[in-house]
């Protein structure tokens, strides 16, 4: 009986001691297999545990995409953790992490105070951050980081259908995001803001793997009134021999009013011509910021409606200058009444000697607005004498 009772205690010894001890336990020496995960052989202290903690722990995700800066990211984490000394590791952080923009919040863990980071094992591997924090009571606690990250792409783009034979169009916005973080970021919140500092609630994208691409169409279709015009655009500089045909162009204008409420961010306008059964493509144009309130003018592709023929009639080196007429020949080809706008860019100083009365100086150059009827031709011209540029 007695022998029965020694050999007893001899088993089960080892464990006591163990129970009973400070010492590490040693590492399993059990090989992971290839299949496996990654086995970490560390001796743990007693009372002590590491904890990694990746997007399963995440209670929420929200990321800040600004016009000015990289995108903000809100990551709130849960945290298991056991009384005494742990080692806490983040991961799923992204690669394009901006270290010196890290920091967090952490009421329920005060003891959380420093983070520092772990070498990887190549340059484009996310660094995995860590800190060591010692509690006297464990269980779950909520930490809240907040940092930047390079590789958030978007754009804001914009679609305008415009009725045919009318005043009438419909603007419609699109907002795409690229992900090249090196994290998935499918379930988090996005918010935008603008050069305005103006906020658009983007909501919940279901789904955004590193190296993918969303894109969806954001609030409600917009009405708008068109005004249409059409524009001959042309150089007036320098000596140019020959008659030669200048382009016009379509534009669609938006009065101020409406241009105020319209566009959120710079990026490009595709302009559709809506007849009915079917749809054209007229061209695609950009949209910037600083177009807000002002009358706004989109390019809807080229017209033929008018033909507009320019002819340089004069080009003579004087002692005071260059002399320099042009006369322009303008024909209505259709049976409808035509709003014509002549924008002619000259370079270098000048003043106008003909024609002040009809043409308007400009920024650019000179300009004219004139009402063709059905079929009607006419012709216009202006003389201008360019100056020499003051040599410095």
């Amino acid at each position: 009986m007695l022998r029965h009772v020694l050999v007893t205690l001899l088993l089960i010894s080892p464990t006591l001691v163990w129970a009973q001890g400070d010492s590490a336990r040693p590492a399993n020496p059990t090989p992971a297999t290839p299949n496996a995960a990654a086995i970490d052989s560390q001796p743990l202290l007693a009372g002590s545990e590491r904890l990694v903690s990746d997007a399963q722990d995440r209670l929420s995700l929200a990321v800040e995409l600004s016009t000015q800066t990289p995108a903000q990211f809100t990551d709130q984490r849960q945290l298991a953790l056991l009384s005494g000394r742990n080692t806490i590791a983040f991961a799923d952080l992204p690669a394009t992490l901006l270290a010196p923009s890290l920091y967090w919040h952490s009421p329920t863990l005060p003891e959380l105070r420093a983070l520092s980071t772990e070498p990887t094992q190549g340059d484009d591997q996310a660094p995995v951050w860590q800190a060591s924090v010692f509690v006297e009571t464990g269980g779950n606690r909520s930490t809240r980081l907040h940092y930047q990250a390079e590789g958030l792409d978007w754009q804001s783009s914009y679609q305008l259908r415009w009725t045919k034979g009318s005043n009438e169009g419909q603007w419609r916005e699109a907002i795409a995001i690229r992900n090249q973080t090196g994290i998935d970021l499918s379930g988090a919140q996005f918010t935008a803001v603008n050069d305005f500092g103006q906020r658009r609630a983007l909501g919940r994208i279901p789904s955004l793997p590193s190296g993918m691409r969303w894109r969806a169409l954001v609030g409600d279709p917009q009405s708008l009134t068109l005004t249409p015009m059409l524009v001959a655009k042309a150089p007036a500089s320098g000596p140019q021999p020959g008659a030669q045909q200048a382009p016009v162009e379509r534009r669609l204008a938006v009065d101020s009013e409406q241009s105020e409420a319209i566009g959120f961010a710079a990026g490009p306008v595709s302009v559709i011509h809506d007849q009915g059964d079917e749809t054209t493509a007229l061209a695609q144009t950009q949209w910037q910021p600083s177009q807000r309130g002002s009358v706004l003018e989109i390019a809807a592709g080229m017209s033929t409606a008018v033909r507009v023929e320019r002819l340089q009639v004069d080009y003579r080196y004087q002692a005071d200058g260059i002399e320099n007429a042009w006369r322009i020949t303008l024909g209505n080809t259709t049976d409808q009444t035509q709003n014509i706008r002549l924008e002619e860019v000259i370079q270098g100083r000048w003043q106008i000697e003909e024609g002040e009365a009809d043409w308007q100086r400009t920024a650019t150059g000179l300009e004219r607005r004139i009402t063709l009827a059905a079929g009607e031709r006419r012709e216009v011209g202006y003389r201008i004498r360019q100056r020499p540029t003051p040599s410095s």
